[in-house]
């Protein structure tokens, strides 16, 4: 009994933590060292190219949204395998990436306040306020889900084969930070090739769900 009721007790410190930093404004995400939010907490706004600064590198299980869209990677200088996440999330353990972050930052602002419910109007939101400035530069960033959800990568300039990335016919949604692109279905730019010059939720409309093998830049 004493140790259910500790439980709900650190739990509340928790959620109380979370909502008093969120009454600060603007999105951020809070990163603790354990699952379901338990452990040391960081608090990050905009991006943080090396959790190593944070005394925080491969130390993130958990993470609470409040607000905006946030891309974690498993290297610093966001390289190396990346995650989306526009919710909270009570154990990465689930998407291959318990004590894996490097860095991470926010790449759509605005939105709501990290809950299941509201995702969708969440992330309409985001879409919409998009901001490249606050990206991390141009190029293309692909999803290995539709409604940019899943492992991403980003591209600048050109990759002739995604097998080298390990996102070979992996590719369900695009968001394009600038430029216009084209997604072919055979490695160097062979096959049936379509050009985009805007964010794609579904490629399954384009009939290239699951069926890109090489990207470049045309324009």
């Amino acid at each position: 009994m004493r140790g259910r009721v500790f439980g709900a007790a650190i739990a509340l410190v928790s959620l109380g933590f979370a909502h008093a930093v969120h009454a600060q404004g603007g999105p951020m995400a809070i990163l603790y060292e354990h699952s379901d939010y338990q452990g040391r907490q960081e608090v990050i706004r905009g991006e943080i190219r090396d959790f190593q600064g944070l005394r925080f590198n491969d130390a993130v299980s958990s993470i609470r949204i409040q607000g905006g869209v946030w891309e974690v990677c498993e290297h610093a200088d966001f390289q190396g395998r990346c995650i989306t996440l526009y919710r909270d999330n009570p154990n990465l353990v689930n998407d291959g990436f318990n004590d894996r972050i490097s860095s991470a930052r926010l790449v759509a602002g605005g939105g709501g306040f990290g809950r299941r419910d509201d995702r969708r109007d969440d992330r309409r939101d985001d879409r919409r306020d998009f901001d490249r400035r606050d990206a991390g530069g141009g190029g293309i960033t692909l999803f290995q889900h539709s409604d940019f959800q899943g492992d991403s990568r980003r591209i600048v300039g050109e990759n002739r084969n995604l097998e080298s990335l390990r996102f070979n016919d992996e590719v369900s949604s695009v968001i394009v930070r600038s430029g216009v692109w084209e997604l072919c279905e055979h490695s160097e730019f062979q096959g049936r090739c379509i050009t985009v010059d805007r964010d794609i939720r579904n490629l399954t409309d384009q009939g290239f769900n699951d069926a890109v093998s090489s990207v470049r830049r045309i324009r």
